[in-house]
């Protein structure tokens, strides 16, 4: 195991103009939301676990875990080449473009996610999913964690602690199975999104 790592609870803002985390391909990439202004946020640990998610009326809800599996820096300027042959296509052009033309000055950290095929710890990123039968949406699960690591009213910022691995690898089990308890399936890729001409 790990000597350590951080527990992140990640409120994920709207109106994004780039997705990030990134979900679509082999693994998940976490590549630059709030890391411009918060440096603490450029040095994760591998093993590290993000959940991204937002609160509702009804509690906190749940987008996207992502597990550190590794990470490197990157200058925003230099995206293209910086990331090329390290993400897949669509990401250089959905996130990597609008990152190059706002956040040019900017050295950023790219967050690569634990697959199943290659977990940490046994861990791996994931998304809450529901079988395609319906195709309609679905309710996001809703999350409860121990207090001290986790603020179910947090709208926004971050909140991040520096856990011992044991303490890591129990709260993604407790996610992963909240998850499960709501009837919902752990998505751990999705579809790569077909690329349009603007």
């Amino acid at each position: 195991m790990a000597d350590s790592g951080c527990f992140i609870q990640f409120p994920h803002p709207g109106g994004e103009h780039q997705p990030d985390p990134f979900i679509f391909g082999d693994r998940f990439l976490y590549s630059n939301c709030k890391q411009a202004k918060r440096p603490n946020l450029r040095n994760l640990e591998r093993g590290s676990v993000i959940a991204f998610g937002s609160k509702k009326r009804h509690g906190w809800v749940l987008d996207t875990v992502l597990v550190v599996a590794d990470s490197f820096n990157y200058l925003a300027a230099d995206t293209h080449t910086a990331l090329e042959g390290h993400v897949p296509d669509a990401f250089l052009h959905v996130t990597g473009g609008p990152l190059a033309e706002n956040d040019a000055t900017e050295t950023l950290r790219l967050y690569r996610g634990a697959t199943p095929d290659n977990p940490v710890d046994g861990m791996f990123s994931f998304f809450p999913a529901d079988t395609a039968e319906d195709n309609i949406g679905f309710e996001r699960p809703s999350i409860e964690l121990p207090a001290d690591c986790f603020t179910p009213a947090l709208a926004q910022g971050y909140k991040k602690n520096h856990l011992p691995p044991e303490t890591l690898h129990e709260l993604w089990h407790s996610i992963v199975q909240q998850v499960l308890d709501a009837d919902l399936l752990l998505g751990t890729s999705a579809s790569m999104p077909e690329l349009r001409d603007s």
